[in-house]
């Protein structure tokens, strides 16, 4: 759906639309490198209520993990 989109929106505006299917050839891994570089943001769940959720709690359990690294490094 998002390719036809795409196409009719740059013959509208005059533009390029780049039509790829990052799931292919590491498409994924090198999508979020570029993101990493060029400093865009990545929703890091799916988009459905469970991922969300999952999505959360691996963020609280990341910010704990930092909370106490960073505990550990001030008493040494």
């Amino acid at each position: 759906m998002i390719n036809p989109i795409g196409e009719k929106l740059a013959e509208k505006f005059g533009v390029e639309f780049l039509a790829r299917d990052f799931k292919k050839n590491a498409g994924l891994d090198i999508s979020v490198e570029k993101c990493k570089i060029y400093g865009i943001d990545r929703q890091d769940y799916c988009g459905c209520v469970f991922s969300r959720k999952e999505a959360y709690q691996r963020r609280l359990a990341s910010q704990q993990q930092n909370v106490t690294t960073n505990q550990t490094d001030d008493e040494n």
